[in-house]
């Protein structure tokens, strides 16, 4: 099934320009303190846990964590750009972060290897079909030390519903504009993403699909898995903007333990 491109439109979509465009959530320094503090908070971590960041990016939450005193992170994500960018990043600041390539679907880590593991951002809902969401929660249990705690970030479907906005449009820099035009095909959301170089001109004209889950079927899911303890916190905002955050705004963060 490797041919459908809206399946694995994530494989590729991750670069250089991906830091430009989701720029004011993803390289906002005040944005990830603030929800770096919730997940501790949340998962009630201690620094001489060991913390996997799955789908981690360039590591912005695991780079917090070691700003804060913890020593045994790892980001693993499929990015090379990313990976790359996170590693050399955390090599310049001298931070405890160990950077992975690899598929979230099937991690070649030993099990059992970490008491906790996050999920920020939409990264799970990058997976549209039930086999590659339920092989990245899988993967999250074997990896969880027995106890072990997760945190899931995810949009919350019912607000993004609510408050939906077919289409969207923002300076990422003096430079570059990016505009956004969304749709609904239950239970995905379809986005066209245009980007626009004021001296460069065209830069990206990509279409990609995010799955999105509710409350109770997020929880499903995760019980067919195996965790427990599972708790759904509704109205999560990190960034507190009266501007249009599209599919980062209206969050929910899932918490459990295995």
């Amino acid at each position: 099934m490797e041919e459908n491109p809206d399946r694995f439109w994530w494989k590729h979509l991750f670069d250089s320009l991906y830091l430009v465009t989701d720029a004011r959530s993803v390289l906002n320094e005040d944005v990830t303190r603030r929800e770096v503090s919730f997940v501790v908070d949340l998962l009630s971590l201690e620094p001489e846990e060991s913390i996997l960041d799955l789908c981690g990016g360039q590591g912005r939450h695991a780079m917090e964590l070691g700003r804060r005193g913890f020593s045994r992170l790892t980001v693993l994500d499929y990015s090379p750009h990313l990976v790359k960018f996170g590693d050399e990043e955390c090599r310049r600041q001298g931070l405890p972060v160990e950077f992975l390539r690899a598929d979230a679907r099937r991690v070649c880590l030993r099990d059992e290897t970490f008491d906790a593991v996050i999920v920020m951002g939409n990264s799970l809902c990058c997976f549209l079909v039930e086999e590659d969401y339920l092989g990245l929660l899988r993967e999250m249990h074997r990896l969880l030390c027995p106890g072990g705690r997760f945190l899931l970030d995810l949009p919350d479907k019912k607000e993004l519903v609510a408050s939906f906005l077919p289409n969207s449009w923002h300076e990422a820099d003096d430079d570059v504009l990016v505009m956004r035009a969304r749709s609904w095909e239950e239970p995905n959301m379809l986005v066209r993403e245009v980007m626009v170089s004021k001296e460069r001109g065209l830069l990206r004209d990509a279409n990609y699909v995010c799955r999105m889950f509710g409350p109770r079927e997020i929880e499903g899911l995760l019980g067919r898995v195996g965790f427990s303890d599972i708790e759904v916190i509704r109205g999560f905002d990190a960034q507190s903007q009266d501007y249009d955050l599209g599919l980062m705004g209206n969050r929910m963060l899932v918490v459990g333990r295995k």
